[in-house]
């Protein structure tokens, strides 16, 4: 069932001195992000621009300092801004955009009722920014004929269209046909620090949509009303009590022997079947069983939603009840294979995030059983979610996972516990800076190991490069420092290359 969703919207005003200081502010932010990432330096860069960029946003709609939503998410914002400082990622720099967002968007609305609807108004504000400042330039049009504005409006208006059409079909044809793309790279005026090219002109047009839609966002896109779906789905197909008990009793059923089966060949260790290792029994099952533990909370969810007729009955809860507990076991078995398989060969940011994943979908999975107890609505269990995971999320942007990896191969291998595998170098040279201090404490702790001069050798390199990215200020981090100065004081001798150049 789909339900309508209204955003209040205020009328929107176009007088002179509001639209000029929002337009001096983009122009602004427009000149500041070319000096800053448009030069493809992610680091001090980045947090400039975002401290910016969230101070012209107070600078022309200070409503946003009288909401306490806009506030929070404002203070968001600006620990985003932090991260992009400390440690530049996408991660960051999406809570960033949400957050921006949320501080543009909550003014507008008369209050925050579900994360569920929030995201959906965040993904209709992400999709405006192709078209609201279009939008607004019609309408200032409009209202400045209505007034007997200036004579250049009707000229402008007429060239919009082939204007916005060369330009689009212009870059088209430059990704399909490399001669027309040498063409366009090679129109360039002046020079240096005035040198213009078509890529410039692309990014600055980039910045003006996407910060134009936050200084602007009076409405998501037309109509106002929004329709998204609601997590209660009270005209789906009934289905009888009797057979929810029955399909639970074979649920519980078919998962008991799964976990009776992780209970003996992986919580206790008792030697698996000839033709299995450990290694295939804890890797091949690992993420099926987390499908299957969405699935089995989406079905929970299904049953018990408000207003069907299986939502009562004792019999019908405890079964869900023993089923759930089910699921959240299957899942710490699927953590427990996942950390088996990683003591057998390592631990990779993919596999770390895997873990991270797990844990979220058990609490999920402890969430929908306390609605159920609680007798909670889908609202709270979809901000409890959304703020579980959010917590998540933010965590993840302060802790260096690729650190976190790092560590964990140095201090589990075959050189330094004797068990798991050989250390793979190559991989920690691919985690780059964040790999840094553990390769000196492998280097410390193995001083005369073969695989000492390898991992120094991969150091080194590192080094190099995290030297050439901080001595631009743009694309200095104040974690790359840190990690450069622990590099200097491990040996004192070393001293960046002068010809060095930053990395990815």
């Amino acid at each position: 069932m789909m339900q309508a969703m209204t955003l209040s919207a205020p009328a929107l005003s176009w007088s002179r001195s509001s639209f000029f200081l929002k337009l001096c502010v983009l122009l602004a932010l427009v000149a500041l992000g070319d000096a800053t990432i448009g030069s493809g330096k992610i680091g001090a860069a980045t947090a400039a621009f975002g401290a910016a960029w969230l101070f012209g946003l107070w600078l022309v709609r200070p409503a946003t300092a009288a909401h306490l939503g806009a506030l929070t998410a404002f203070g968001f914002a600006w620990a985003m801004v932090f991260a992009l400082l400390e440690d530049p990622s996408p991660l960051a720099g999406l809570i960033f955009w949400c957050a921006i967002g949320l501080a543009a968007l909550l003014p507008r609305a008369a209050r925050f009722d579900d994360a569920w609807r929030w995201i959906g108004r965040l993904a209709a504000f992400t999709l405006s920014i192709l078209v609201k400042p279009i939008e607004d330039g019609e309408r200032w049009f409009k209202v400045r004929r209505r007034r007997r504005g200036l004579p250049f409006a009707k000229v402008a208006l007429f060239l919009v269209a082939p204007l916005a059409g060369a330009v689009v079909f212009t870059g088209l044809f430059a990704s399909a046909n490399p001669i027309i793309a040498r063409w366009i790279e090679g129109l360039r005026w002046g020079g240096d620090a005035t040198d213009l090219s078509m890529r410039r002109v692309w990014w600055w047009i980039v910045i003006a949509f996407v910060v134009w839609s936050t200084l602007r966002a009076s409405r998501f896109i037309r109509p106002r009303t929004v329709r998204l779906p609601t997590i209660a789905l009270p005209g789906a197909p009934a289905i009888s009590t009797a057979s929810v008990i029955v399909s639970l009793v074979v649920f519980n059923a078919i998962f008991a022997i799964e976990n009776v089966l992780d209970v003996v060949f992986l919580w206790s260790g008792a030697p698996l079947p000839d033709g299995v290792t450990l290694a295939d029994y804890a890797h091949s099952g690992a993420y099926p069983l987390i499908l299957t533990a969405l699935l089995a909370g989406g079905f929970v969810l299904f049953v018990l939603r408000p207003g069907a007729p299986t939502e009562g009955g004792g019999p019908l809860r405890a079964l869900v009840y023993v089923w759930i507990a089910q699921n959240i076991f299957l899942v710490a078995s699927s953590m427990l294979r996942t950390v088996d398989y990683i003591e057998a060969y390592s631990l990779t940011r993919l596999r770390l995030a895997a873990l991270i994943w797990m844990a979220l979908v058990a609490a999920g999975l402890g969430l929908i059983c306390w609605r159920i107890i609680a007798n909670k609505s889908s609202a709270w269990l979809i901000n409890a979610n959304a703020a579980v995971l959010a917590t998540t999320l933010v965590s993840c942007v302060f802790v260096s996972l690729g650190s976190v990896t790092a560590q964990w191969n140095v201090r589990h291998n075959a050189t330094t516990s004797g068990s798991g595998g050989v250390l793979d170098v190559a991989y920690l040279e691919y985690l780059g800076p964040s790999a840094l201090n553990a390769m000196l404490e492998f280097e410390r702790a193995h001083p005369s190991d073969p695989l000492t001069e390898q991992v120094a050798s991969a150091r080194l390199r590192i080094s190099e490069t995290l030297a050439a990215a901080q001595s631009d200020w743009r694309s200095w981090t104040w974690r790359g420092a840190r990690r450069l100065a622990v590099a200097h004081a491990a040996d004192p001798g070393w001293s960046p290359a002068a010809d060095g150049e930053a990395g990815d």
